[in-house]
């Protein structure tokens, strides 16, 4: 077993239980859940219209445009929260890590994942406030925590390296938020690969001057080839959930992920993983010589009170 500790299994099914006692004590959650439903097949007729009939392509395309408002508005009244997935070191047991992840609390649809809103914020031009936003916010947070000290992961959508201000922005924001540039990790998806790739590696070699590590978030999910992974100047692959989920069971995915693992090692890059969920997965994956990662089978994203408490339990372990 990697740890047994009764109190750690209790403090996070207390999370878990206050979260979800939270949400269904609102007093609007029941019509919530009825408009978050509406909004979920709403979204569908998004990503379907190409096989929709006209009137339903006006129709999405009308529901776009209240989204990008409603998003929009959003930005303005302080909707979005973020949440913290802590990563764990497997050899030492300790916290080094925490992943920042953004959540729409929308006053009528209530938490609002990002991958239902993210690609309109992409689509509208919106990401780039609202990625600032993501950015100077979690630095405030985590620069709270200098005795206990933390790297900090930042998802960067690959329409923010586009930016000619992106470089200019994060060194303001680094100054104005005290946060050192070795503490920040930022991860970037495979749809990097299809952007203007000689200016946004240029960029990246200066973040990286910078002392910021770079990390290729959800590998093997999109485009990632060999020459892809030599031209640019990543320090981190990071195994998407869906190869890491009953991997312990499944002989097939143990040989993509060894594979990965041994194209990681031969191009000196350090693998990370997520959506580690029970213990079997866990220990396949240190005999693999993975070291570091998360999921909920230690922590489930906390509000940034909760990882505080989270944090105290956890070094008493």
């Amino acid at each position: 077993m990697f740890y047994e500790c009764s109190d750690l299994n209790h403090f996070l099914q207390d999370i878990n239980y206050y979260y979800q006692e939270y949400n269904l004590q609102k007093k609007t959650r029941f019509f919530q859940y009825i408009n978050m439903a509406k909004f979920s097949s709403f979204l569908s007729s998004l990503e379907t219209e190409k096989d929709q009939n006209k009137k339903c392509h006006v129709f999405s395309m009308k529901f776009y445009e209240s989204m990008e408002k409603a998003l929009s508005k959003a930005l303005v009244e302080n909707q979005f929260e973020l949440y913290y997935q802590p990563f764990i070191c497997f050899n030492t047991r300790k916290i080094v890590a925490v992943e920042a992840l953004i959540r729409w609390n929308h006053p009528h649809w209530g938490l609002i994942s990002p991958d239902k809103f993210i690609p309109i914020a992409e689509k509208s031009g919106l990401i780039f406030p609202l990625g600032e936003w993501i950015i100077r916010e979690a630095c405030s947070d985590i620069q709270e925590f200098l005795s206990y000290p933390l790297k900090l992961a930042i998802n960067i959508s690959p329409h923010q390296l586009q930016d000619t201000f992106f470089l200019r922005n994060m060194i303001k924001i680094l100054q104005e938020t005290k946060f050192y540039p070795q503490n920040l990790s930022l991860e970037i998806t495979e749809g990097i690969f299809l952007e203007n790739s000689t200016n946004v590696i240029k960029l990246m070699v200066k973040l990286k001057k910078m002392g910021i590590s770079l990390a290729l978030d959800d590998f093997g999910t999109g485009y990632a080839g060999l020459e892809y992974l030599n031209d640019f100047p990543f320090d981190v692959i990071k195994l998407d959930k869906s190869f890491i989920h009953n991997i312990a069971r499944k002989s097939r995915q143990k040989s993509i992920v060894n594979s990965m693992v041994t194209l990681a090692k031969t191009l000196n890059l350090t693998v990370h993983v997520e959506g580690i969920e029970n213990n079997d997965d866990l220990n396949w994956i240190i005999s693999e010589g993975i070291n570091q990662g998360q999921g909920y089978f230690f922590c489930p994203p906390l509000s940034i009170n909760q990882l505080k408490s989270f944090l105290k339990i956890w070094v008493y372990l």
